[in-house]
């Protein structure tokens, strides 16, 4: 029996069992260089039988990968391994129907049967162009065993994969993944030891797809991010589902049910010099809790996300941005369940809009740990600072109230330089709508203190008012002057 070992991150066990080797011209190339991809990662054990021939292939019998963290243990054992030709330069890899996997995680040992239909690993080599592929039309966990010690558990439960595909191709500079599934179902069930509660749950998520693009990849060496990152590397990922379900039954001091489901959902990814850009929709949300003191519901039509953040030091100013948005969330709660003071808003739409930019000047790499600890420790200046802020749309609405607003403000001295005369320069205005309802209700979801409730209240003598009785502010800040309205307060 060959063994090879080396200590490991949890993780790498899933990465590992469907390791696809580079460079794979035949068989027996194509295991040699499986072995000598899995002895590269740390914490990793691996046995197996010598390889011997089998039908013009090679086939490994016995294979077992394990990973250790800790007191926590992952293994996964397959009894054949069938490494095939499939043309000129490229190989085919099967494994049986049946495949164990085990784990040992806080005390606790669980046993899967890993069973499969029509899996096939490929991997091929062209003029340099490696090609590696993922395919099955069902692959299947189902939980044999579960046990505390030496008490065996009262559980079942498995994880279903429906017309995997994956496939990934790179040239030692540039790589393309592409991954989808028609549906993923899931399932939990456990009784306590008492034998007189059972949670569970069950899960769904339709059809997904995702693509992975990677520029300027460097395989001779390892450069850290920063510098990785001005040389011209890139990563874009995009992921498109259909939607998906979630239920969970709790029981003992969990004791509630609780469903959600949402429709079609976007997710965005980009790492490029210009640094990390994130994005994500969701539509058609609904959840709903059923407790012994009280049963909430809510359905939200449409969320959005977005989270841009500059990565490298520069002189001249990058732009952060945030928003977040939730549109028309409708809450429903029984009648009389509502405390006196939300209880208007309940079963009536309600909106929150975050829209916002601030150009900042980097001082540091946020990529460069080390610095950016140091520098922070010593002085959060050092880091760098904001010199513009800019609020495209603030939307705060529900059952006739609203705070609404937008501006823009400049920051010469910078947001964080302790300069009392350091006033910023620009202009905010602001539209309320029901102030004594709206100030109230913030009050009572601990969003305002008492203090910023009175002053907003006092304000009310200088607002403008609008044609529907809402009240509007032009807050204008320059040469250290600062009006509303045209009145000048400081």
């Amino acid at each position: 029996m060959k063994r090879h070992t080396k200590f490991f991150a949890t993780t790498a066990i899933v990465t590992m069992a469907t390791a696809l080797p580079a460079l794979a011209l035949t068989p027996e190339e194509a295991w040699d260089n499986w072995v000598a991809t899995t002895a590269n990662f740390p914490g990793l054990e691996v046995t197996y039988d010598d390889p011997t021939s089998k039908n013009g292939g090679l086939s490994v019998a016995d294979l077992q990968i394990q990973a250790n963290e800790g007191d926590d243990v992952f293994t996964l054992t397959v009894p054949e391994f069938l490494i095939m030709e499939d043309g000129a330069d490229a190989v085919t890899m099967t494994l049986p129907e049946d495949a164990t996997v085990s784990m040992l995680v806080d005390g606790i040992s669980m046993k899967f049967t890993l069973w499969n239909d029509d899996l096939v690993i490929g991997a091929s080599d062209e003029n340099g162009t490696v090609s590696n592929s993922i395919s099955a039309s069902a692959i299947t966990f189902t939980l044999t065993e579960m046990m505390e010690g030496d008490t065996a558990l009262d559980a079942k439960g498995g994880i279903e994969v429906k017309d995997l595909d994956f496939k990934t191709t790179s040239d030692g500079m540039r790589s393309e993944s592409a991954f989808s599934y028609d549906e993923v179902t899931g399932s939990a069930e456990a009784v306590s030891l008492k034998g007189d509660k059972t949670i569970g749950l069950n899960f769904a998520l339709d059809a997904s797809q995702t693509l992975l693009t990677v520029n300027g990849l460097d395989t001779t060496s390892e450069p850290s991010l920063a510098t990785a990152l001005r040389d011209g590397f890139s990563m874009q990922m995009r992921n498109a589902s259909a939607g998906g379900r979630y239920q969970f039954m709790g029981a003992g001091n969990m004791e509630m049910n609780s469903d959600m489901t949402w429709g079609e959902s976007e997710f965005g990814l980009t790492l490029d010099p210009t640094g990390l850009n994130l994005s994500g929709t969701s539509v058609d949300m609904t959840s709903r809790t059923v407790n012994p003191d009280i049963t909430f519901g809510l359905t939200i039509p449409k969320v959005e996300m977005g989270v841009s953040i500059p990565l490298l030091k520069s002189d001249e100013p990058q732009t952060a941005s945030l928003l977040i948005g939730y549109y028309d969330m409708l809450p429903d709660m029984e009648a009389g369940m509502a405390p006196p003071v939300i209880a208007d808003m309940v079963n009536q739409p309600i909106t929150f809009l975050v829209d916002a930019e601030a150009d900042v000047i980097l001082k540091q790499d946020l990529v460069d740990e080390r610095a950016v600890s140091a520098a922070a420790q010593m002085n959060p200046l050092a880091m760098g600072d904001v010199t513009a802020i800019r609020l495209n749309d603030l939307n705060l609405s529900g059952a006739g109230s609203a705070a609404l607003a937008s501006g823009a403000f400049n920051l010469p001295g910078g947001l964080m330089a302790a300069n009392p005369s350091n006033i910023p320069e620009g202009t905010l205005n602001v539209e309320l709508k029901k102030i004594p309802e709206l100030v109230e209700v913030l009050q009572s979801m601990g969003m305002m203190t008492p203090d910023m409730g009175m002053g907003l209240m006092m304000m009310q003598g200088m607002a403008k008012e609008g044609p529907d009785g809402s009240m509007l502010f032009d807050l204008n800040t320059k040469d250290g002057a600062v009006t509303v309205n045209g009145n000048r307060i400081k």
